[in-house]
């Protein structure tokens, strides 16, 4: 079976290949109002999540500690004083969640496996969660059994706690081992089903964040940079880590051609500059498929982070309008090959170091009140623009020229 290829790793961009004209003609439509069928036809829009920001249920299922789990502890302060144990309890509302997908009209969501969910301990051969497993089965099995396509990322920056106990982590080239097992697995697990796929979420990110500056996971850094710190060289371990980064990256790729199932997985980028990227990636990269895997707006409401004020978020949907905009530029006159573009985020989660004080979801979560989801301004105007337009039968065309 031929590979649809991963070729990278990072922020926005998935990666793939196949074209987007049909002798040299673009494939745009043409049509009277902007929305979805200005697109080409497969062209996917979809949400995203992530484990830890998410799921909840720390405790559940013989989970095990993430790093994640135990800076937010110790940082409580950062999440209105919650330790981030209830993520907004996607473990236990995935199926109502599925349903605002499709309210949205999206077609497609991504979202990260918690390694410590399905390996507690880190690897492989100390235990696997059956419990674990079956969540993501049962996830990926609800996604398709609604039409919706899911991708799946590997690594969104919850390396788990054993693991950083035993050997630091993504400091130690010992962890090379350990990823290429999980990536293995999910891949064998769940790759019947799963045709895209993402090895590292924003590497840069995890690495600078959590080793440099010391505010993200596992908050190490040098006291010059962050007199919070307690451990750390942010001249040296920023550079290590980003370097076994791109190995577990390689260890994934290769492991996942062994499955020889086909896939995709990401790359970096902004709405002015997001049409020069995309313009540049065809230009000096051959011309490849892309996938804009995750594109947000985060704000703070302060005083206005109460029901009703905070479903008005005309800035994100103003935001996403701009990018969208862009994007049908890149496809449609610079016939750059993006296949698809992921929202960031579905609903409103624990913002890493920012804990729950800024929101990025197309849905206001009420954190006070059992984590309720509510439509806001930005969900109702994308679930419009995303409308498919009716499928008119045979029957009705002839009628139609009759008339």
């Amino acid at each position: 079976m031929a590979l649809k290829a991963i070729l990278f790793l990072g922020l926005l961009l998935a990666v793939i290949h196949s074209p987007t004209t049909v002798d040299g003609r673009s494939v745009c439509p043409k049509a009277s109002t902007f929305g979805r069928g200005s697109f080409p036809d497969g062209f996917l829009f979809g949400a995203t999540t992530s484990a830890f920001q998410h799921e909840g249920a720390q405790e559940e299922g013989g989970r095990g500690l993430s790093i994640w789990d135990s800076f937010t502890h110790k940082h409580s302060e950062k999440n209105n004083n919650l330790d981030g144990k209830l993520g907004v309890d996607f473990y236990h509302h995935y199926k109502e969640d599925v349903q605002l997908l499709k309210k949205l009209n999206m077609d497609a969501f991504r979202f990260s496996i918690s390694w410590s969910r399905i390996f507690p301990h880190g690897k492989k051969d100390k235990g696997v969660s059956e419990t674990g497993v079956k969540f993501y089965n049962d996830l990926i099995n609800e996604l398709i059994a609604n039409g919706v396509t899911p991708m799946v990322t590997l690594f969104q920056w919850d390396v788990p706690q054993a693991l950083e106990d035993e050997y630091n982590g993504f400091l130690s080239d010992h962890i090379l081992e350990d990823f290429r097992e999980f990536a293995k697995f999910a891949f064998n697990e769940y790759g019947d089903r799963v045709k895209h796929w993402v090895t590292i979420n924003e590497p840069y990110e995890f690495s600078l964040g959590g080793y440099g500056t010391g505010e993200k996971a596992p908050g190490r850094c040098s006291k010059y940079v962050n007199e919070k710190c307690v451990a750390g060289d942010s001249g040296h371990e920023v550079y290590t880590v980003s370097h076994n980064l791109l190995l577990a990256h390689a260890e994934a790729v290769e492991e996942f051609r062994k499955c020889a199932k086909p896939a995709t997985a990401k790359y970096p980028v902004c709405a002015d500059g997001l049409r020069k990227v995309l313009k540049y990636i065809k230009e000096n990269y051959n011309d490849p498929e892309i996938i804009v895997t995750g594109n947000g707006y985060k704000e703070t409401l302060g005083e206005k982070d109460v029901l009703p004020d905070a479903l008005s978020d005309s800035n994100r949907k103003y935001y996403h309008m701009r990018h969208l905009m862009a994007l049908h530029g890149a496809v449609c006159e610079d016939k750059v090959n993006v296949k698809g573009y992921f929202v960031w985020s579905l609903m409103d989660g624990l913002e890493w170091e920012d804990g729950y004080k800024t929101r990025s979801g197309l849905y206001y979560v009420d954190y006070a009140n059992n984590m309720g989801r509510h439509e806001k301004q930005s969900a109702k105007w994308l679930s419009k623009l995303l409308e498919k337009a009716p499928i008119q039968s045979k029957v009705d065309l002839e009628s139609r020229k009759e008339l």
